[in-house]
């Protein structure tokens, strides 16, 4: 259903007003919800490439690998095809 249509329906006349009433709804809509975000941890294992995803995922909101010389994880991007490593051997 588009504007116009609910516009139709309800018998109203003013846009701006239409418009401004389904923003409200949508605002509470999302104010409704609770989001269920889970974070899992698995170790890194050297040559391989995929990882078994807990089931039930829908989307992937961010990578982060711990750096252990400060104990913080940084995030990561996501990578597609293949990566290239290059060695930095400056002091």
């Amino acid at each position: 259903m588009n504007l116009l249509e609910a516009m139709e329906r309800t018998g109203m006349t003013e846009t701006n007003l239409a418009i401004a009433w389904i923003k409200d709804a949508v605002v509470e809509m999302q104010s409704t919800v609770e989001l269920d975000i889970d974070t899992t941890d698995q170790s890194i294992v050297d040559g391989t490439r995929s990882y078994v995803l807990p089931p039930g995922i829908v989307s992937i909101i961010s990578v982060s690998v711990k750096n252990t010389t400060n104990d913080t994880y940084e995030r990561i991007r996501r990578f597609a095809g293949e990566l290239l490593l290059e060695s930095d051997e400056s002091p």
